[in-house]
């Protein structure tokens, strides 16, 4: 059975307010309850690259989620990202341990009137374990 990977929710929480998750193993968790997730409105579908590679003899994950929002969010604290895959399937960009996810955001004045308007925003994430599934 063919399932969709396209994205269709983003929500994210502050690193301080992140409530910690549960590993039930190296690719899945489970999340602490009490976490408060704030729901990010953007142009569908999103980008979501997970790549690997070899660096000083240890797997890396690299994480690169690329969305475009009329809406200007704050890119100077560090976040956690629940992302939702339209088969249903959830999965976690991030914890409360560094390396934290970054946010990198571009503002766009467009030359022309029918070139792209929407903020950019960039979240770039790399670590020596697989972005998990949230068991839910």
């Amino acid at each position: 059975m063919k399932t969709s990977k396209q994205i269709v929710a983003i929500e994210r929480c502050v690193i301080d307010k992140f409530n910690g998750t549960r590993h039930v193993s190296n690719s899945q968790l489970v999340l602490n309850n009490g976490t408060e997730w704030n729901d990010i409105c953007f142009h569908k579908p999103a980008q979501l690259t997970v790549s690997n590679s070899v660096e000083d003899k240890q797997l890396i994950y690299t994480v690169k989620l690329t969305f475009d929002s009329m809406s200007e969010l704050d890119s100077q604290k560090y976040y956690v990202y629940r992302i939702k895959e339209a088969s249903g399937r959830w999965l976690l960009i991030g914890n409360d341990d560094r390396p934290y996810p970054v946010t990198t955001y571009t503002n766009n004045h467009p030359a022309s009137i029918s070139d792209k308007q929407a903020n950019e925003y960039i979240v770039s994430y790399k670590n020596s374990v697989p972005v998990p599934q949230i068991e839910v």
